[in-house]
């Protein structure tokens, strides 16, 4: 009765394995497309048109036939993620942009570029509007049809545009904390070579809290800003940290990210100092965001000690107040003979 399940067994699994393989094998023979830069930042005055070209390469060993579609960003996670939309909304890019051409073919690892066009509105108020030029391999709709396409890949540049004039500019700092980091970090250098960024890589987010002791380093720490204004920012500044005694021990850089408008960000900076003992700590954070520099501000404390030594150091203080009971008592007994 065994060796009949365990062959109905194996015959189920050479059946699923029979469907699951052809998935499997169409996702792993998915093209690979390459864009460069992978975002556009610009300031356009109401009236004023920006030409700019976008890098196309074709990383697979294929001839690809390519399509350049212009999306709206709708808005975005805490972690930063777009979504995309064709739909028009408050923030919409989609009718001012054109590409050229808008399909073309890239035989197997060749790089071709195609140019953009941004037309903003005389009448266009004040503000971000933003988009993102995809760029999808096609592929017919119909194996039999001669006609008709769907979008199989596609990979993307944001577009960030900032109408000028008086925009509102409105952050703050809903979260400053220290925290558990759940995953690793790394030192990465800004485009200049002139800052060094220590930020999580590969974090699980599930597996952070709050925490405000730790029996070693690294330190990590959430930052959350709010844009509740109109345009994108991008903050940056420092989480400067002071020891007991009010000495600045470290100054660390925060990376510069986009905070989209309406939307909570979250950013993590690492003090990568693996042994710490100065028991009370106080980090302060100070940024600046916007066209005319505005501050953020927010503080917050923690403990560092290893618990291994705080019990050695425990031990010895408990030792030397016993001993030297006895030794006032033994010096008392000599005293009087």
């Amino acid at each position: 009765m065994k060796l009949k399940f365990i062959l109905l067994l194996l015959i189920a699994f050479l059946l699923g394995s029979l469907f699951a393989v052809p998935g499997l094998t169409s996702a792993q023979s998915t093209t690979a497309i390459a864009v460069s830069p992978v975002s556009f930042d610009f300031g356009v005055n109401p009236g004023a048109t920006e030409t700019n070209v976008l890098k196309v390469t074709n990383t697979s060993a294929a001839e690809l036939q390519l399509e350049a579609r212009i999306e709206n960003i709708v808005g975005a996670d805490d972690r930063g993620q777009v979504t995309l939309t064709e739909e028009e909304t408050e923030f919409s890019l989609t009718k001012w942009v054109t590409a050229s051409p808008s399909r073309f073919t890239l035989k197997a690892k060749e790089t071709r570029t195609i140019s953009f066009t941004i037309k903003v509105p005389a009448n266009a108020e004040p503000g971000g509007h933003y988009g993102s030029i995809l760029i999808g391999t096609v592929a017919s709709s119909d194996p039999g049809a001669s006609t008709g396409s769907s979008i199989v890949q596609r990979v993307g540049s944001l577009l960030l545009v900032r109408v000028a004039g008086t925009a509102k500019e409105s952050a703050l700092a809903t979260k400053f904390y220290p925290k558990n980091l759940a995953g690793n970090w790394e030192a990465i250098t800004s485009d200049d070579k002139t800052t060094t960024y220590y930020i999580a890589k590969e974090e699980d987010f599930s597996k952070e809290a709050e925490k405000h002791y730790f029996n070693a380093g690294p330190v990590a720490f959430n930052l959350t800003f709010k844009n509740s204004g109109n345009v994108h920012f991008r903050p940056s500044g420092f989480v400067t940290i002071y020891n007991i005694f009010g000495k600045k021990v470290q100054e660390l850089s925060i990376e510069p990210r986009n905070v989209f408008p309406g939307v909570e960000r979250d950013l993590t900076v690492i003090w990568p100092q693996s042994k710490l003992w100065g028991g009370y700590y106080r980090a302060q954070l100070l940024a600046v965001y916007g066209q005319s520099n505005q501050t953020i501000s927010a503080t917050t404390t923690f403990w560092a000690f290893p618990w291994v030594a705080a019990v050695i150091i425990g031990t010895l203080l408990v030792f030397i107040i016993v001993a030297r009971k006895r030794l006032f008592k033994v010096v008392k007994v000599l005293i009087r003979g």
